[in-house]
């Protein structure tokens, strides 16, 4: 898994608190937002549901109205184009470079050259550290403000400052798979003050999560904690489904017997079982269709009110947040491991991790971009027979080529030239919390053949 959660999955950690009564956890959750801020720079944190509801929010914020462009990556998770259609704005399609994975500076120039956009979001993938002071500045320029979607780098820093505050406002996503975790939730950072009052405006009426939904949360994070494993590593099915059967079959089971009991193990077996039943597959009318094909902002899933963040998954997200440095030390050793092993090997281009040596990389995985995208298959192959199971990307298409959002190639059509280069070429190797410096070796050996 990525977000290394077993030393919370104890008496002392999870447990312990939901057994505080809920002022003390109304105050460890405050100590989480002054120690997110302490972290990224930022002014002001806000904790929320989910990030697609931080995007939302800072979006809001910012004074995106309907109709208004915003532009986002071109390889990006779908929830970032939903959150933009959410609020009836028009996504507008940047590049990404296959070496940072991020965004272009010089396609964001050439789009931002037009005077029509209201925003722009980027989104450093898997831990990089791309050149976020070139993407600033580009903004700054133009006076269009930036927000860094820091879900996957929130551990990164670029010439001494974290990612986020490259932005006037970031948003992080602390669900199981990211650096760190609430188990479900997000939460916008202020990187000034001058804007949190506009901020406070819409965050302050939004809605409080109930305890409930928090423990269901805490037994989705339990049953994803056993079906995440260097044996079920990459399918992304699994990141969901715990949280999928928590909420439909929850009420069945103990917490502290999902924890520590065999509860869990039952429960993730159950899950694997139901997930044809839980997921099943949209039937829709030749009409249905149809309409989404012409209009594919029908088929986003809707966004309601962004809900604020528990207390209780506020606090394990702070105690989550104490081992952040510690686990993204030893994914660089394992980084650098496989850096060694690849060194002058023709057939890969090495990923963008240092660029100076006051950058400090947050690997979420190891990204390998290979010459010959058609060998891809082939790697993932060896890989999967010698044990490790190797993705092809995270984002395996381009948001333009990516239903319901094909309709948006529109608007960048053939100039993504790099995003479909890094999806048709990039593959990924293992960081997670079994891997050891051995694995980091073998791995890199097997990918060379």
């Amino acid at each position: 898994m990525y977000a290394r959660i077993k030393p919370l999955l104890d008496s002392e950690g999870v447990l312990a608190l939901a057994e505080l009564p809920s002022e003390e956890l109304i105050k460890i959750a405050e100590e989480y937002r002054r120690r997110l801020c302490e972290l990224t720079g930022a002014a002001k944190a806000y904790t929320v549901t989910s990030g697609r509801g931080a995007l939302v929010l800072a979006l809001r914020s910012l004074g995106v109205d309907p109709g208004d462009e915003v532009v986002i990556p071109a390889l990006t998770c779908t929830g970032v184009a939903d959150a933009v259609l959410s609020l009836g704005a028009v996504p507008h399609l940047c590049d990404v470079s296959p070496r940072t994975l991020s965004l272009r500076p010089a396609g964001l120039k050439r789009i931002l050259a037009r005077k029509k956009t209201r925003a722009v979001v980027d989104s450093p993938l898997l831990g990089t550290v791309p050149q976020m002071e070139e993407t600033a500045d580009v903004c700054n320029v133009t006076g269009v403000p930036l927000v860094v979607d820091v879900a996957q780098s929130v551990g990164c820093t670029r010439l001494g400052k974290n990612l986020a505050s490259y932005g006037q406002m970031a948003i992080i996503s602390t669900n199981i798979d990211k650096p760190f975790t609430t188990g479900r939730g997000g939460a916008l950072l202020v990187m000034s003050g001058k804007l949190t009052p506009g901020t406070d405006a819409y965050y302050l009426p939004c809605g409080t999560q109930k305890p409930d939904e928090e423990v269901k949360a805490l037994k989705g994070l339990a049953i994803s904690d056993r079906l995440l494993s260097s044996e079920n590593y990459e399918p992304f099915t699994s990141i969901d489904l715990g949280f999928a059967y928590a909420a439909a079959e929850g009420d069945a089971y103990d917490l502290t017997d999902l924890l520590l009991g065999a509860a869990g193990d039952r429960a993730a077996a159950k899950a694997k079982a139901a997930a044809d039943k839980l997921m099943p597959v949209e039937r829709l009318s030749y009409w249905g269709r149809f309409k989404r094909r012409f209009n594919p902002s029908s088929a986003v899933p809707g966004i309601g009110p962004p809900e604020k963040l528990g207390p209780l998954l506020s606090s394990v997200g702070g105690l989550h947040l104490e081992l952040l440095e510690e686990e993204g030390e030893r994914r660089r050793r394992l980084a650098d491991i496989i850096d060694r092993e690849l060194t002058g090997f023709p057939a890969t281009e090495a990923a963008y991790w240092d660029l100076d040596e006051s950058d400090s990389a947050w690997p979420l995985r190891y990204p390998v971009l290979l010459n010959d995208y058609r060998e891809r298959v082939n790697v993932v192959t060896r890989c999967s027979k010698a044990g490790y199971e190797v993705g092809n990307f995270i984002y395996p298409r381009p948001l333009s080529n990516h239903f319901p959002y094909f309709k948006l190639s529109r608007y960048a059509g053939r100039y993504l030239r790099g995003a479909w280069r890094t999806a048709a070429g990039m593959v990924n190797l293992p960081l997670h919390h079994e891997m050891t410096p051995g694995d980091a070796e073998k791995v890199a050996r097997v990918l060379k053949g």
